[in-house]
């Protein structure tokens, strides 16, 4: 059964090479240094480079010597990052560990801009208003996306790539991102959400709130009827028992 794993991005090499992953699909670029800890297989898609700013900003922004100055946000480790770091000088590097954490802070202004590809970017602008894509023109054109899988492993290797071929040869590839998107997108209510959850716990607190009562009920009879006993010992039970439990509150309240 799929388990997906979320992670910062600089995590993942890592995770992958100490077999906590098994594959990474986290639009990740092809590189000579990283292709030197783990296998890739063939790109699924191209991502171009680009930086997302504040709608009301975007026109101060013509190419990269515009951010000279400017605080600036990618995603720790990533090709963004080395992109950001190479080619705007001048410009304050913020790395940060996830996409939405980058977002969120152009968003709310703690950043001036953020470098991304522009396919997770899209994702973001689309349900930010706010937020808008500009080209700055990066000198690094189009990087094809990969999976990377762990070194050696060609059996894995292969087995990806004839889904990479049958995806693109389909041309399933554009609609996979489309519901992508619309699901990303989803404004789901707190019921919708967590309602399954809130009607078992409910539930489960009902049950034992009557098995509690039905648990009392049975042994507050059985004392009634033994402190009633002719008995003495079982008189003597039930009155030592019943005068501990009187006075437990007393004495918690004391400590």
């Amino acid at each position: 059964k799929l388990q997906i794993k979320e992670m910062g991005f600089d995590a993942l090499i890592g995770a992958l090479k100490t077999g906590k992953v098994d594959m990474v699909i986290s639009g990740m670029s092809a590189t000579p240094e990283r292709a030197k800890q783990v296998e890739f297989s063939k790109s699924y898609t191209e991502e171009k480079q680009i930086m997302v700013v504040k709608k009301d900003q975007a026109s101060k922004y013509k190419n990269v010597a515009d951010f000279s100055g400017k605080k600036v946000g990618a995603q720790k480790q990533s090709t963004q990052e080395q992109i950001a770091k190479a080619e705007l000088q001048g410009a304050k590097i913020v790395p940060l560990e996830k996409a939405n954490d980058v977002i969120a802070q152009v968003e709310y202004g703690k950043i001036d801009a953020a470098v991304m590809s522009n396919i997770v970017a899209g994702a973001y602008v689309q349900k930010t208003p706010s937020l808008k894509i500009i080209d700055p023109k990066f000198a690094t054109g189009k990087a094809p996306t990969v999976v990377a899988l762990p070194k050696g492993d060609t059996a894995m290797k292969n087995q990806v790539n004839k889904t990479i071929d049958k995806v693109r040869k389909d041309h399933m590839w554009a609609g996979w991102m489309d519901q992508a998107y619309k699901l990303q997108n989803q404004s789901n209510s707190f019921w919708s959400k967590y309602g399954s959850f809130f009607i078992k716990g409910a539930a489960y607190t009902l049950l034992f709130a009557l098995l509690t009562v039905i648990a009392g009920t049975i042994l507050g009879t059985i004392l009634a009827l033994m402190r009633r006993s002719s008995i003495w010992i079982l008189k003597a039970i039930a009155v030592v028992y019943v005068e501990f439990i009187r006075g437990t509150p007393l004495m918690v309240q004391a400590f």
